[in-house]
């Protein structure tokens, strides 16, 4: 017996998994859809003095700036002196820059909230 492609069927099992299997992916698409939506209109219900008073605060460039020049200073040391393999040594400096980054950042919204 040879192989006809024009004879092939498709098994009601095989038909069944694969209808199962688009409809999870929709089902999870629907799930992503409406957690996007959610968080768009949470957006949009946000004042907008608010957003244009952290737009015009000075101190967040100095921020990242902080923690762009500590992240890569502490990378070079590590791999330059220390010998850290440098896969290693991005994955610590990211771990210690960050908490950094986060502390100034506090430290300028408290700078912003005492009259």
């Amino acid at each position: 017996m040879r192989y006809d492609p024009a004879r092939q069927q498709l098994s009601r099992p095989h038909l069944s998994v694969m209808l199962f299997a688009c409809g999870v992916q929709l089902l999870i698409l629907g799930i992503i859809g409406e957690y996007i939506g959610r968080l768009m209109s949470a957006a949009y219900r946000r004042p907008v003095y608010i957003v244009e008073e952290i737009a015009r605060n000075e101190g967040y460039p100095l921020v990242y700036l902080a923690q762009y020049l500590f992240g890569s200073a502490l990378l070079y040391e590590m791999v330059a002196w220390l010998g850290i393999d440098r896969r290693w040594a991005a994955l610590i400096a990211l771990l210690l820059s960050v908490p950094m980054s986060f502390l100034l950042n506090r430290l300028v919204l408290a700078q912003r909230a005492t009259p």
